[in-house]
């Protein structure tokens, strides 16, 4: 079997761009929110930019369409006092009806698309701030896969994304083994169980069935074996410190 955490995170790219900067080496300890490595936010800042000025000029316009209603409102208002007096024709007062909701479609409209560019801000914003990749948990950098300068690609369809960093959380390691049919019927979860490994010679450490595997292990595309196998997971109760 293999010694492997409990809890790791792959971090895959959630965003395109060249990678520009890499704060950890593999076997670094990390802490939560810890700045891992930087992706070029070049591009996805001038876009937030960009979206941001669109915003606010519609948020102008929207000033400008509610300002007109508002004057469109007060004139059928004096419409309305001047029709009843009979100052002005009924024409009149249809036409400054007219404008209050020629006015309203306009302010609706434009609000409408104020919250289209917010939209598109938010996404912009979003983006921009996945150029900058943090520790999702405490733990160890388990695998650096990436180097400054490669390029990182965001998964499409069935297609993973370039995986950045493996952090493991090595507090709570556990050991996975595979089984063969004819001993796996006797292996129960909370069994206690003893673990040997390679690198801790002549020492013993005791555990905990965790997991028994129901459905075989699948075997490697090209595998010749017929063995059957089951995936058995033991808690590690007080692993060695520094184990990999």
């Amino acid at each position: 079997g293999k010694v492997q955490a409990k809890k790791k995170v792959d971090i895959s790219a959630t965003t395109t761009g060249q990678i520009v900067h890499i704060a950890v080496e593999e076997g670094d300890p990390v802490k939560k929110g810890q700045l891992l490595l930087q992706i070029d936010p070049a591009n996805p800042r001038a876009n937030a930019r960009s979206t941001s000025f669109s915003m606010q000029a519609i948020l102008q316009d929207l000033e400008s369409a509610r300002a007109n209603l508002a004057q469109a409102q007060s004139d059928l208002r004096r419409a309305g006092e001047n029709y009843a007096a009979r100052i002005i024709p009924e024409a009149d007062i249809q036409r400054a009806r007219t404008a209050v909701m020629t006015a309203q479609a306009v302010v609706d409209a434009t609000g409408r698309r104020v919250e289209q560019a917010r939209a598109t801000f938010e996404g912009a914003s979003d983006t921009l701030a996945k150029t900058t990749v943090r520790a999702p948990m405490d733990g160890i950098v388990t695998a650096k896969r990436v180097e400054e300068g490669e390029v990182a690609v965001i998964g499409v369809q069935n297609t993973p994304g370039t995986v950045l960093l493996t952090i493991s959380d090595m507090s709570d390691v556990e050991t996975e083994l595979e089984v063969d049919e004819t001993s796996v019927p006797s292996v129960k979860v909370a069994q206690e169980a003893r673990i040997r490994i390679d690198a801790y010679p002549n020492r013993t450490f005791h555990g905990e069935v965790t997991e028994v595997g129901g459905s075989p292990i699948l075997p490697a595309a090209g595998a010749s074996t017929n063995a059957i196998k089951f995936k058995v997971k033991v808690r590690i109760d007080n692993p060695p410190e520094g184990i990999k």
